[in-house]
């Protein structure tokens, strides 16, 4: 006796193909001159400006981006993500994502990170863009590993089943950096 598997049944919303690129240069210049719709960023769970990219996001967006964050997420989980209003960020749009402390992967961090970056991209597609960036993950002081971060990204990002978003860019800081994620 033979056993046939049927063919799956088609979706309604087949998943769409997306432009994937990794590249290295500055994350601003970058998101401002190549006209991205959404721009990504990571703050940890105390919402600190500690990295020298979430010092620089500050600065260019003034102290209205720290007043709102302060005032509107309380007590902000790790994995959470949030887009920002309009008047905060017009264009490209800022979607915040809250990263785990990493102590060494032998908690949480690996789902936690998982999902952080998988609800930036959903922010974004909920949200109608059709272009995202990401800085690389362990290019900073929160002891990522790099290559696992850039393993763990571009798994995400590569499964996301996508329907509005045309492009999804991770920009790297470094030729180091680069190369982890090139891998």
């Amino acid at each position: 006796m033979s056993t046939t598997l049927s063919d799956p049944t088609p979706t309604s919303k087949p998943q769409k193909a997306i432009k994937f690129r990794i590249v290295q240069a500055d994350y601003l210049n970058f998101t401002e001159s190549n006209r991205i719709d959404a721009r990504a960023f990571f703050l940890p769970e105390n919402l600190s400006w500690e990295s020298s990219l979430g010092l620089r996001i500050l600065a260019h967006y003034g102290p209205k981006l720290d007043v709102y964050l302060l005032e509107h997420f309380i007590q902000p989980k790790r994995g959470d993500s949030f887009l920002l209003p309009a008047e905060i960020a017009r264009t490209p749009r800022l979607v915040v994502g809250v990263l785990p402390k990493w102590d060494g992967g032998m908690d949480d961090e690996e789902r936690a990170l998982k999902r952080c970056i998988h609800d930036v991209v959903s922010m974004a597609e909920q949200s109608g863009f059709k272009s995202l960036a990401f800085p690389a993950l362990g290019m900073g002081n929160r002891d990522y590993p790099p290559r696992k971060a850039a393993r763990l990204m571009c798994s995400v990002i590569e499964s996301y089943p996508y329907q509005s978003l045309d492009e999804v860019v991770i920009v790297c800081k470094t030729a180091q950096i680069f190369d982890s994620f090139s891998k």
